[in-house]
């Protein structure tokens, strides 16, 4: 299992496009699949290339909202599913042992039940409900908070 950082915005910008990924990140405000959408080509987000011998699985991204708060989104691709647990748990260390981060967290669709299941399997605990926050299909969904501390004996 490899996960590296990179900065490769045409390799990010692939994942983002896949259709699996496109579907499962984007709500009605986002551009049509097919339409070019640009990650942010900011050197203070985190994106994490996850692989698994030698197969591409997708992608970590980790958001900071301050100087220890950090966003984190999952887009994986279908190719990852057998070790998407595992990858998520590495990439929440990846986080501790490379960055000043304190606090990962992160919001999942209240639909999407394997999505909140994968939260609470990397370690993530729910810390609260985002009402009616999502438009997907035309229709409001809740959106499902959750985070994740740096453990007390690593932090500094």
């Amino acid at each position: 299992m490899t996960l590296e950082r990179t900065t490769d915005y045409q390799e990010i910008a692939h994942i983002i496009h896949d259709p699996d990924v496109f579907d499962a990140i984007t709500d009605d405000g986002s551009a049509a699949q097919g339409t070019a959408l640009a990650p942010p080509a900011d050197p203070r987000i985190v994106y994490l290339r996850a692989s698994w011998n030698g197969v591409d699985f997708g992608l970590f991204v980790f958001v900071p909202l301050s100087s220890v708060l950090y966003q984190g989104h999952v887009w994986l691709l279908p190719e990852a599913r057998g070790q998407a647990f595992r990858l998520g748990r590495a990439a929440i260390a990846w986080m501790w042992a490379n960055t000043a981060a304190a606090r990962i967290r992160g919001e999942v669709p209240g639909w999407n039940w394997r999505a909140i299941r994968y939260a609470k399997q990397v370690g993530m605990r729910q810390i609260g409900v985002d009402w009616r926050a999502f438009r997907k299909n035309g229709k409001l969904h809740d959106l499902v908070l959750f985070g994740i501390s740096r453990p007390e004996a690593n932090h500094g």
